[in-house]
């Protein structure tokens, strides 16, 4: 049974993936929408003045039903992911007992914790929380973004002042709802970061109540797994030998006799990488001379590729939206048929490597 919640989670995670997406395209076809209107009339700048404030609003109510629908996924979701890291610790538990543990694992059937379940789903419901704003104050500076350039003359040029909202509004779509950065400083677009931020903080969830339910029953060591098309930063770790504790320990072995050496703790592991954002890794409790060694399994052409279809993937999202926004059909014509070239790429990209195609990253919105 693998730690990664994925398998019971990942309806609730695309359910909130699926609101934030729905949210992007409403608020992407509004500004559309209300840019479009008298986009041919001398007064058309100072009319969008009057739009801004109507569209800020309605902005406003979109995002507040946004915030309103996400915690009770989010707590769910957290509860599931806690629960799993519990039960695949319990099953752990339950194939190392031997007549001399038994003792020691009297308390497999404990309960969770309340205070770490509650501290999970607050972390979860606070991380998207903080979107909200970042996602307002981007999309308004996006709207009045191409009112200045279409208001320019030296911006319009010999173009329409029609092409060039059609051009700077197909430019914002491509790139998307952005301002969202992670702890390393890199700038994710609003639906990676959603995705990412929600699939982190469910493994954290659901390594708190793996780790939870090891140490409450005696267990001190772990051993990290092995992915496949894992990256640089937890490469490292794979099959290595953890403690949660970080105290002294009699000297554990391999199933093989050999003595194994200890890596360090859980807790350093993470600091050096371990469990980043988007991580696969997960870890299983060591049970002395009955766990396994592995040898070397790095495989950077795997996450190389992996890297490539999240790219294509970008893509076929930003193309969307800028067939989401468009104000014309040679626009929308354009849009389509770079929506079908890169999903072509994904089917050629997907058909040549081990990277597997997961359609739901390739949508918009339901």
């Amino acid at each position: 049974m693998p730690l990664q919640p994925g398998p019971l989670t990942e309806p609730l995670v695309q359910q909130i993936l699926a609101m934030y997406a729905a949210a992007e395209a409403d608020l992407l076809q509004r500004i559309a929408a209300r840019l479009a209107k008298g986009l041919d009339s001398p007064d058309w700048a100072e009319r969008q003045l009057l739009e801004v404030q109507t569209f800020r609003r309605e902005a406003e109510i979109i995002l507040a039903k946004l915030q309103a629908g996400t915690p009770v996924a989010a707590q769910e979701a957290a509860s599931l992911a806690i629960n799993r890291g519990a039960a695949v610790a319990q099953a752990e538990i339950a194939k190392a007992i031997t007549p001399a543990t038994t003792a020691m694992t009297s308390s497999v059937g404990a309960s969770i914790d309340t205070y770490a379940l509650t501290a999970a789903a607050a972390d979860l419901t606070q991380t998207l929380d903080a979107t909200r704003p970042r996602i307002f104050r981007s999309i308004t500076d996006a709207y009045r973004d191409v009112i200045a350039k279409a208001a320019q003359p030296a911006m319009v040029g010999a173009q329409t002042q029609r092409e060039v909202v059609a051009r700077a509004l197909s430019d914002f779509a491509r790139k998307g709802i952005t301002g969202f950065r992670d702890r390393s400083g890199r700038q994710w677009e609003m639906q990676s970061y959603v995705d990412m931020a929600t699939r982190s903080a469910l493994m954290n969830a659901a390594v708190e109540g793996h780790t939870a339910k090891l140490e409450a029953n005696g267990f001190d060591l772990v051993i990290i797994s092995d992915v496949p098309q894992e990256c640089e930063r937890c490469r490292p770790w794979e099959g290595k030998v953890l403690s949660l504790s970080g105290r002294p320990t009699t000297e554990a072995k391999w199933a093989n006799g050999k003595p194994v050496k200890i890596a360090g703790t859980l807790a350093q592991a993470r600091s050096a990488g371990l469990y980043h954002p988007g991580c696969r890794h997960s870890h299983t409790a060591f049970i002395p001379g009955r766990t396994r060694s592995f040898g070397e399994t790095a495989d950077p052409q795997g996450q190389a590729d992996r890297e490539k279809l999240r790219y294509l993937e970008r893509q076929v999202r930003a193309a969307k939206r800028q067939q989401a926004v468009a104000i014309d059909d040679e626009a929308a014509k354009v849009a389509k048929a770079r929506v079908r070239a890169y999903q072509a790429k994904i089917r050629e990209h997907t058909a040549n490597t081990s990277a597997k195609r997961v359609p739901w990253r390739e949508q918009i919105h339901d």
